[in-house]
């Protein structure tokens, strides 16, 4: 199972909440074939997958899940989502129970499930309705921080010198090649020449 991150959220918190689901909705030998991608979206959890073809041991499973690289009034923070007023009010979903319900439902298309309306009915798990029913309550307890800031560093005058060096030597060697090419090209044309009573053009 292959992991791409390109949200701001920390990768290791994501991959353990569709760990959890894919141990329950795929066989092992999908979960080799699955690589879920995560990406940037500025309201709502939504995603896609390719529909798996379960007599298939060597197809690619792919899904993308695009979730806010924050908390946002329609998936609060779950320190602040607590009353049945605020559960049941509409558009507000809890973030990770959002999460999990949307990987669920692209997991189950990546097994081979097919029929969008049965799987978004209100009884389904695989729905919004699931995550107001709270089927999806687990998930809150998961870690979802944001990733660590990446450090910037500055690169020093001798960094910058070894650089350049390394630069110039392959540059050389590039230098070389391609003299060594062209003399050997050059003699081929004087061959030529000679062969056809040519006066050389060098």
């Amino acid at each position: 199972m292959k992991i791409i991150n390109k949200t701001k959220w920390n990768t290791a918190n994501l991959r353990a909440i569709v760990k959890v689901i894919a141990d329950e909705y795929l066989e092992p030998n999908q979960r080799k074939r699955l690589t879920v991608t995560f990406v940037p979206s500025r309201k709502w959890v939504s995603g896609f997958a390719n529909l798996g073809n379960v007599r298939s041991q060597t197809q690619k499973l792919r899904s993308t899940i695009r979730m806010p690289n924050r908390f946002t009034n329609e998936h609060p923070d779950q320190r602040q989502f607590l009353s049945d007023d605020r559960r049941a009010k509409e558009g507000a979903s809890p973030l990770r129970a959002s999460i999990a319900m949307v990987i669920a439902h692209e997991l189950s298309h990546n097994a081979g499930r097919a029929g969008e309306r049965s799987m978004r009915g209100n009884r389904s798990k695989l729905g919004w309705a699931s995550v107001h029913r709270g089927d999806w309550d687990w998930a809150e307890s998961m870690p979802l921080e944001p990733a660590p800031p990446k450090l910037s560093r500055r690169v020093t005058d001798d960094e910058k010198i070894a650089r350049i060096e390394a630069s110039i030597a392959r540059w050389e060697t590039k230098a070389k090649r391609a003299d060594t090419y062209l003399k050997k090209l050059r003699k081929q044309r004087r061959y030529y020449d000679r062969k056809s009573n040519r006066p050389s053009t060098e």
